[in-house]
C-alpha cells in the first residue's frame, strides 16, 4: 500500500501533465463570480462522478480519508494528512476529468461545501510539490497510493476486483493458480496499475503487504529476488520464511485431519463388518435349533 494528479498514468500524458502544472488552478473559490459562473454545480459534479465506478471509489476514499481534516474544529488547518493527499491524487486521476470537476465545482452558497473547500486548500502546495513521483521514471510510491490510483479508473478497478477474486489462495501463501496469473496479466495491462508492481509497503496497509508481494514474486513469477525496503519499514524480509512455515503448519494440520478421518472411517467399517458377522452367526445358531422360520 504525493499528491495532485490530473493525468492518466501513461508516459505520454504524465509528461504533458507535468508541463501544464503551473497553469493548473485547484480548489477554486466560489466567491469569485467570474470563476463561479464558468464552474459546474457541485451537486451535478458529484452525481456525474457517482455514475462511474472508478470515480465513485475515488470520491469515497476522498471523503473517508479527508474526514478528519474536513470535520476538524480548526477552521484553518496547518497540515494535510498523508492519506488525504493520496485520496486527492486518486480523485484527480479519474477518467474524463470527473474527479477534477468535483474538486473545482461551484458550491452555490452551500456552507458545508464552502468549508470543505477552504480546509482542503491546505493540501494544494504539497500535492503540487509531489507530482513528480507519479512519472514513470520516478521512485516507487506507497502501495496504498498505487492502489487508490488504480481504483480511480473504472477498467483498472474492474481488473483489481478480478485479481482479488481469483488470488485468495495466493494471499494465504498456498499457490498461484492459472486464473490468478491471468488476472495479474490483465491488471498489468492497465495504465493506472503501473505503480502497483513496484510499490512500497509502509506498514499502513490493512493486509500483510510484504507477504503478498513475496508470494507473488515467488509463486507467480518464480523469482527469489529480495524486495526493496521502504525507509519506514521496521522489520526484515523474514515474511517469506514465516509464510513458508505457516504453509507447512497448515499442510501438517490438514494431513492430520485427513489421517484421523481415514482412521475413523476404517474403524467404523470394521465395526459394521463385525456386527454383520455376528448377526449371521446368530441366525445360523437359531436355524440349527429350529427356532427361526426359513
Amino acid at each position: 500500500m504525493s499528491v495532485i494528479l490530473y493525468l492518466r498514468l501513461s508516459l505520454e500524458v504524465a509528461t504533458a501533465a507535468v508541463i501544464l502544472l503551473p497553469s493548473l488552478h485547484l480548489f477554486v473559490e466560489p466567491a469569485n463570480a467570474q470563476n463561479a459562473s464558468s464552474l459546474q454545480s457541485c451537486q451535478v459534479a458529484q452525481l456525474q462522478c457517482h455514475a462511474r465506478s472508478g470515480c465513485q471509489m475515488a470520491l469515497h476514499n476522498f471523503f473517508v480519508r479527508c474526514s478528519a481534516l474536513i470535520g476538524g474544529d480548526d477552521e484553518h488547518p496547518a497540515t494535510c494528512p498523508t492519506d488525504c493527499k493520496h485520496a486527492l491524487v486518486s480523485l484527480l486521476s479519474t477518467e474524463d476529468n470527473t474527479g477534477h470537476a468535483f474538486i473545482n465545482c461551484d458550491c452555490e452558497k452551500d456552507k458545508m461545501c464552502v468549508v470543505r473547500k477552504k480546509k482542503v486548500q491546505v493540501c494544494q502546495r504539497e500535492v503540487l510539490d509531489s507530482m513528480h513521483v507519479l512519472r514513470e521514471d520516478a521512485p516507487p510510491v506507497t502501495c496504498n497510493l498505487a492502489r487508490w490510483i488504480c481504483e480511480a479508473d473504472t477498467s483498472c478497478l474492474a481488473a483489481l476486483k478480478y485479481y482479488y477474486d481469483h488470488c485468495s489462495r495466493l494471499f494465504k501463501g498456498i499457490r498461484c493458480s492459472a486464473r490468478c496469473k491471468n488476472s495479474l496479466r490483465i491488471l498489468s495491462r492497465q495504465h493506472h496499475a503501473n505503480k502497483l508492481r513496484n510499490c512500497l509497503c509502509d506498514g499502513s496497509e490493512d493486509y500483510d503487504c510484504r507477504a503478498v508481494k513475496a508470494n507473488t514474486e515467488e509463486m507467480c513469477f518464480h523469482r527469489k529476488t529480495s524486495l526493496k525496503k521502504h525507509p519506514d519499514e521496521s522489520h526484515e524480509s523474514s515474511h517469506s520464511n514465516a509464510a513458508k512455515k505457516a504453509r507447512s503448519r497448515r499442510r501438517s494440520r490438514r494431513r492430520k485431519r485427513r489421517n484421523q478421518a481415514l482412521k475413523n472411517r476404517r474403524k467404523a467399517n470394521r465395526k459394521r463388518r463385525r456386527q454383520r458377522r455376528e448377526e449371521r452367526r446368530r441366525k445360523q445358531r437359531m436355524r440349527k435349533k429350529g427356532t427361526l422360520w426359513k
